[in-house]
């Protein structure tokens, strides 16, 4: 997708402008049939309505990235203020717009797309992102501890050990080391560069399985080559959702922000964009989601027992005081 493909539909619009009218047109092209055009007071309703839902209900918005589907749409000024209205309509109870999965990347490219919706320098209207992908019969199960996997190589081992010796929040973590007696976690964590995570788990001679699969690595590759390496490890753990977080350097601190905001119950990938909004290089983490498990991947929809206690104590809370 970009500004050619969409031809006249966005011509003269503003970088502010173009910005809202792309984040409402990707979610009118997830809804709407290509076999009409709909009018703009239409388009107003849908906005309106799918806004309030995905808020009241705390799931992610769909968006299409389709740029066939978005020229068919109305004029893009239109369709900006149309959304910039929706979103001011959601009333002072709703901090910010529902977390974003995007859909269609398979097909079109979605950098330029992300370039726009997630500028430099500028905040976020959407507070987290991940790219849709539908795992039939995958993992996901999500308990409470929540079982943290590494693989055996040192540098793992080493990882596991400062995660462990730095957590202010252990009661939220079951650490531990993947191998042929013990392969299953809920969220494994791998250190190396996203290729290399591809090798080790190629060659490992057990089978890992998680749900979600965090590599601490940024995305180096281009977009389609690194599709391909998410496809492959998702694969190879038979996992619901894989992220890279461009978070090595300060993992401890990145670690302790990861765990604080998932122990106050936000969905895996919000907590992923929270606990990195003060990193460098790559500007957020990169995510490949079922929504079927993001949207029940919390502390609260977990197995366990222990959570509900510690739900009801601040985001801010005291280790002795959880830990007794």
């Amino acid at each position: 997708m970009n500004r050619q493909k969409l031809g006249d539909w966005c011509r003269g619009l503003d970088e502010s402008e173009l910005r809202a009218a792309l984040s409402g047109g990707i979610v009118l092209a997830a809804l709407l049939s290509s076999s009409r055009t709909p009018s703009l007071d239409e388009c107003n309703n849908h906005l309106e309505q799918l806004l309030r839902k995905a808020a009241s209900q705390s799931v992610a918005l769909v968006g299409l990235i389709n740029s066939s589907a978005l020229r068919s749409l109305p004029d893009a000024s239109g369709i900006g203020a149309a959304w910039s209205r929706a979103v001011a309509n959601l009333g002072d109870d709703m901090i910010r717009v529902p977390r974003l999965t995007l859909d269609g990347w398979q097909s079109e490219n979605p950098m330029w797309l992300i370039d726009h919706l997630f500028p430099n320098g500028a905040p976020f209207d959407f507070p987290s992102l991940s790219f849709l992908t539908r795992t039939p019969g995958a993992n996901r199960s999500w308990r409470f501890p929540i079982r943290l996997g590494f693989l055996p190589d040192p540098e793992s081992v080493a990882l596991r050990e400062q995660l462990i010796a730095s957590c202010p929040y252990p009661w939220v973590w079951d650490f531990t080391e993947l191998g042929t007696a013990h392969e299953e976690c809920d969220l494994l964590l791998l250190s190396s560069t996203l290729q290399h995570s591809v090798t080790m788990l190629l060659s490992l001679p057990f089978k890992p399985t998680a749900s979600c699969v965090v590599v601490l690595s940024s995305a180096r590759q281009g977009w389609w080559e690194t599709s391909e390496f998410v496809a492959v490890i998702r694969s190879c753990v038979d996992g619901s959702a894989v992220a890279l977080v461009n978070e090595y350097e300060r993992v401890s601190w990145w670690f302790e922000d990861f765990t604080r905001y998932l122990s106050h119950n936000q969905p895996i990938d919000l907590a992923l964009f929270s606990a990195d909004e003060t990193s460098e290089g790559d500007r957020f983490p990169r995510i490949w989601a079922d929504p079927l498990f993001i949207d029940s991947a919390t502390c609260s929809a977990s197995e366990g027992d222990r959570f509900p206690r510690i739900w009801a104590d601040p985001l801010f809370i005291d280790s002795a005081t959880c830990s007794a």
